[in-house]
């Protein structure tokens, strides 16, 4: 390679490397860098799979059900659509707040899940499926179940 060669190559080589130097340091520069992001969402898809209850979206066994519980207890709980009496149960099902427990009176594994300040109390069937939502007479009821 011929001497005015190398110089171009070595003047075209230098801010090349400059500017490769300065686009690995311009996102933390500006307070945003692919390894944060990429961290919280590796967090946030361990969340997922550890806490499954915690971040699912549960349903009714039938949109039937879901509309006649609506019907029944919509009103009670402030919802105006059936979709918002839905997200509303699920709200209480994935409150870390909310107490617990798997339903003693029938036996059959049910879960219970209550939140005390607003008397929300929503039913989990074994198989996944929302059985009810409704607004109940306070903690006594939820101990009872």
């Amino acid at each position: 390679m011929s001497e005015n060669k190398k110089k171009n190559a070595a003047a075209i080589s230098l801010p090349l490397i400059i500017v490769g130097v300065l686009l690995c340091f311009f996102p933390a520069i500006f307070g945003h860098t692919d390894t944060d992001t990429k961290t919280t969402e590796k967090a946030a898809k361990t969340t997922v799979s550890t806490e499954q209850a915690q971040t699912a979206q549960y349903t009714f066994k039938s949109k039937e059900k879901l509309k006649d519980h609506f019907k029944k207890h919509g009103t009670d709980t402030y919802c105006k659509t059936a979709e918002e009496y839905l997200q509303k149960a699920n709200d209480v099902i994935n409150n870390p707040n909310a107490l617990t427990k798997v339903e003693s009176d029938e036996g059959d594994g049910d879960r219970v899940f209550y939140i005390e300040e607003t008397n929300e109390i929503v039913f989990l069937s074994t198989d996944n499926y929302i059985r009810t939502y409704f607004i109940c007479s306070g903690k006594d009821y939820f101990d009872k179940q």
